[in-house]
């Protein structure tokens, strides 16, 4: 993995195989709920829920009723992949902070427990979704309103506001000069520039010699 063109490995100490087994509970726990819905629309649990799955869906289950259900379980699964892959691709170097070999590590530490702690976040979001949906779905009167929803979008704000300010403790914030040093070619660069520039020179004696 790289920040930039820092080179950088994954640490994976036990604050963060904490969290991820966190999130793998989490996933469980969405794909039981989803597997609970399906078995009471296939196979209710009760002759009270027969009747109103009966009276619902009378002739048949219709494709988005099934996609309705199944919508949140879907979200959860991307929000998944997307953070792995978030783990292993390539970051481009942060537009806000001066990344250097000293600090690269430390940024990109910083911002896999990040990764981690919003995933588990979104996946507690979900799975309250989840089981509201599917609920409703099912005619079961459930409030679309959520308190967890809303204590994970502040929590998600927090998490995100700290990250911020341990990065911001490490690591020098971009001015103007940065950027300018930044964009300016290397010594060793403009070494190569003028070298280059020599022998086309050189080249051109020789063919009008």
């Amino acid at each position: 993995m790289k920040i930039g063109k820092y080179q950088v490995k994954l640490n994976y100490g036990i604050l963060k195989g904490f969290i991820d087994v966190m999130g793998l509970l989490l996933a469980y726990l969405i794909y039981q709920t989803t597997f609970a819905f399906v078995n009471n629309m296939t196979n209710p649990s009760s002759a009270v829920l027969k009747r109103i799955v009966e009276t619902i869906f009378a002739d048949g289950i219709p494709f988005h009723v099934w996609l309705w259900g199944f919508t949140f379980p879907i979200i959860a699964l991307a929000v998944i992949v997307f953070s792995i892959w978030f783990m292993f691709a390539k970051h481009k170097e942060p537009k806000r902070f001066v990344i250097t070999e000293a600090n690269a590590q430390k940024y990109y530490d910083t911002i896999m427990i990040t990764n981690s702690l919003l995933r588990i976040l979104a996946l507690f979001a979900l799975w309250d979704l989840t089981f509201i949906c599917q609920n409703n779905i099912l005619l079961q009167g459930t409030s679309w309103f959520s308190l967890q929803f809303v204590l994970d979008v502040i929590v998600a704000g927090l998490v995100i506001y700290i990250t911020y300010c341990r990065i911001k403790a490490f690591a020098k914030i971009r001015t103007e000069k940065d950027k300018a040093s930044s964009e300016k070619p290397s010594v060793r660069e403009e070494g190569k520039v003028k070298i280059k520039k020599k022998e086309n020179s050189d080249e051109d004696v020789i063919m009008r010699g």
